[in-house]
């Protein structure tokens, strides 16, 4: 059985300068790539190029990675690993996890006093321990969750400088996750960078607002500051950042002084001090796609990247991220057909693009923006100039398909800024062909009827939230999966 986590993540970054080419050349190469359906849609794009043996090739192709999605199969490192790969290599990871602890049980003396030999020998053995979390950590399949347990280990082992490489690998890897910040952050305070883990932990409570451990974090973080910080702007920005949110009386009981919560997506992990987390994803995926403001508070996105979404997250900057939760009602109407969903982010304010009235004219000059599904494609947007016709089934785009295989749906905008439909093409990698379906302005009528109950923030929201303003007309939307692989 195939079970996954969805954690969404929404980046609000303007792309109006983005100028792709329609289609853009192949941004990675297919050793880059983990998923046999991002290779096949390359593979689609370029199915009709080359010669007669290099189009022959490329069939063949076609038909192993199709077994290879069938299967669930994913590349990691060249190689291409089963789901009974994974669970084999999880396997292996506890049972290294378990050595572990029988070590650091036996580095723990149960004397007041133990003599010179006895703490000889529970040094040999914390060691031992050490080494096996490490052996646990490069045991994983999964490049960056590799990278993140080797960073945790390394902070086991007091070797701050290497967890400091190792979790700064894993933001430039991926930076909407709040547990990378928050290993390096604790780096950084081993390290006696002080104001840098300051900013970092602030970072780590903004992506995590509803945390109390990320709150925790940065008083923490607060106290153990040396008193020559307590003037530095970082520590007068984290003071007001606290002071800011409402006020509670809850504290951290004194068991979750001594563990650590790793802040995954979607998961709050707990560990003790000789302990590595265990995430219950075996990688981490993301999708993406464009969405465009239809209100002062919401946006329109494809709705297929929402789909089972644990966590939202608005990236205003690529050091900023503010979270959004995703309510039931944002999810497509019944009524409508468009493949689009209304997503509310009372955090910001956006200019809202007006809806064309009638059918497009030739001097609208509409221009639809795009990106790739999965973000291991290429995550640049691409912008085509198109026009919107008719024929004996509906609209269609010209050229056609304004979509390539793969590519999320289409946003299609006016020079004016108005919105004048959106184009949605099939993603279903057993279809050779899959074509697309164009949706005008009164196709779109269904859907904003939810607009108005999505803009209305809730009361909690209205007392403690000052919108920001995000201009732009176009912005570009994570979506952030757990995977976890089973033959079950």
């Amino acid at each position: 059985m195939f079970r996954h986590r969805m954690i969404l993540i929404l980046s609000v970054t303007t792309i109006g300068l983005s100028t792709a080419r329609a289609r853009t050349p192949r941004q990675v190469s297919m050793q880059q790539l983990s998923m046999p359906e991002s290779m096949i849609y390359f593979l689609l794009r370029e199915r009709t190029a080359g010669s007669t043996d290099q189009r022959a090739d490329r069939e063949r192709h076609l038909r192993l990675l199709r077994a290879h999605a069938h299967d669930k199969r994913r590349q990691v490192n060249g190689r291409w690993l089963t789901t009974r790969d994974f669970e084999n290599h999880r396997k292996n990871f506890n049972a290294l996890l378990r050595e572990a602890q029988k070590h650091f049980r036996q580095a723990t003396s149960k004397k007041k006093e133990p003599t010179h030999r006895e703490r000889l020998a529970q040094s040999r053995h914390r060691a031992a321990g050490q080494t096996k979390l490490k052996q646990a950590a490069d045991a994983w399949d999964d490049p960056l969750l590799r990278t993140f347990l080797l960073g945790a280990a390394a902070l086991q082992a007091k070797d701050e400088g290497r967890a400091e490489g190792l979790f700064a690998q894993c933001i430039r890897d991926e930076p909407r996750v709040a547990a990378f910040y928050q290993g390096r952050a604790r780096a950084l305070m081993g390290l006696k960078r002080y104001s840098e883990a300051i900013r970092l932990f602030m970072q780590v409570l903004e992506m995590r607002p509803d945390s109390r451990y990320a709150v925790n974090m940065l008083q923490q973080a607060l106290r153990d500051a040396p008193g020559a910080n307590i003037d530095t702007p970082a520590f007068r920005d984290a003071k007001q950042m606290l002071e800011a949110r409402p006020k509670t009386n809850a504290k951290p009981s004194r068991r979750a002084e001594t563990m650590t919560y790793w802040l995954l997506p979607g998961k709050e992990l707990r560990t003790g001090a000789d302990e590595l987390p265990t995430p219950p994803m075996d990688r981490l995926l993301v999708r993406q796609a464009i969405a465009t403001p239809v209100a002062e508070h919401v946006l329109m996105v494809d709705s297929r990247i929402l789909k089972d979404a644990d966590e939202v997250l608005v990236r205003i900057d690529p050091k900023t991220f503010a979270p959004v939760k995703v309510r039931k009602s944002s999810r497509r109407n019944k009524d409508d057909d468009t493949s689009m969903a209304l997503l509310p982010v009372p955090e910001y304010t956006f200019t809202p693009r007006s809806i064309l009235i009638g059918d497009p004219k030739p001097d609208d000059a509409p221009t639809v923006h795009t990106v790739n599904t999965h973000a291991e494609m290429g995550s640049t947007p691409r912008r085509q100039p198109v026009r919107i016709g008719t024929n004996e089934t509906g609209y269609t785009t010209e050229p056609a398909p304004a979509l390539a295989n793969g590519e999320s749906a289409g946003i299609i905008l006016t020079d004016g800024g108005k919105l004048a439909g959106v184009v949605v093409r099939d993603l279903d990698v057993t279809k050779d062909d899959p074509g697309e379906t164009v949706f005008v302005s009164h196709d779109l009528e269904n859907l904003l009827k939810g607009i108005k109950k999505l803009s209305r923030p809730s009361r909690r929201q209205q007392q403690t939230i000052t919108p920001k303003d995000a201009p732009g007309d176009v912005f570009l939307v994570h979506a952030v999966r757990g995977e976890r692989l089973s033959e079950e």
